[in-house]
């Protein structure tokens, strides 16, 4: 008698714990890629690119937003190789479109930025579907992302698929 409640109990151990380790359809649905950001933590860091849409018509903006956050529980001090910190790009297919800050001048020195626990550096930035090369925006696919110039090296946010229609 003693060995068969034995046997029983040890079965419905297994049972329970074969059956709670089974992923759930709902949690793999609640994974989802938001395609309005992205974010990837590298050394307690938090880089964060985001956008308010993804869609505009002609003479609308979209306006993006690049964090960089100490997520660690002490001081951080990030590195920046000169005084520009970040850059947006915005890309068609095959080429650079936009870059927010081409043709403007940054001091070429090592900038130290002390971020306490918590604290944030915010850049932003607006497209209206405007070319470097001029002329009127172009319906399209177009992809933004962004850069950040650290000493210890360059940082290239995901694309975000952004889309210029009728």
């Amino acid at each position: 008698m003693k060995k068969s409640t034995l046997l029983l109990t040890f079965f419905a151990i297994l049972l329970v714990s074969c059956t709670a380790n089974q992923q759930k359809p709902a949690t793999k649905a609640s994974n989802k890629v938001n395609p309005t950001s992205w974010s990837e933590v590298k050394d307690s860091i938090l880089f964060q690119l985001s956008v308010d849409k993804t869609a505009i018509v002609i003479g609308d903006t979209i306006h993006t937003r690049f964090v960089i956050k100490n997520v660690s529980k002490s001081k951080r001090s990030l590195l920046f190789s000169s005084t520009k910190y970040v850059d947006f790009f915005v890309a068609d297919e095959r080429t650079l479109v936009w870059v927010a800050f081409k043709g403007k001048g940054f001091l070429q020195v090592i900038k130290e930025v002390p971020l306490a626990p918590g604290d944030s550096l915010l850049f932003e930035f607006n497209w209206a579907g405007e070319r470097m090369t001029g002329g009127h925006p172009i319906l399209g696919e177009y992809h933004i992302f962004a850069e950040a110039y650290l000493v210890s090296g360059l940082i290239r946010t995901g694309r975000i698929p952004a889309y210029i229609i009728d």
